[in-house]
C-alpha cells in the first residue's frame, strides 16, 4: 500500500527540491526517488536529478577565490566534492589555474 504524503513531507519538497538532489530528499523522506519526483511534478516543483549537488553561492565563491592557487584534489576535498565536479564547475566560472613557467 502506497505511503500517504503528509503536509509537512509536501513542505520538505516544495521548500528543498530546488536545492538538493531527489536522491537526497529520497534519503531524508523515507521515499523511493520515483516518489519525490512524482509528488514534486504534482507540486509542480522542478527537482534536480542525478547524483549531482547544487554549487551555493558561497561554494563558488570560495572556488573562486582558491582555484589558482591550491591543488585541484585539496579544493575538492574541502568542497566535499570529486575532482572532476571541481575542474567542470571552476571551468564553467571562468576560473584559471596559474600557469607554471617551465625551468630551462
Amino acid at each position: 500500500m502506497a505511503k500517504v504524503w503528509t503536509e509537512t513531507e509536501e513542505q520538505v519538497v516544495r521548500e528543498y527540491a530546488p536545492h538538493y538532489t531527489v536522491t537526497g530528499l529520497a534519503e531524508i523522506l523515507d521515499r523511493t526517488e520515483g516518489s519525490v519526483r512524482g509528488k514534486a511534478q504534482v507540486l509542480g516543483v522542478k527537482v534536480t536529478t542525478g547524483g549531482s549537488k547544487i554549487w551555493t553561492d558561497d561554494e563558488e565563491r570560495f572556488l573562486r577565490d582558491v582555484y589558482a592557487d591550491y591543488p585541484i584534489a585539496r579544493v575538492a576535498k574541502a568542497l566535499g566534492r570529486s575532482e572532476n565536479a571541481v575542474f567542470k564547475k571552476a571551468s564553467g566560472l571562468g576560473a584559471k589555474r596559474k600557469q607554471v613557467s617551465a625551468k630551462a
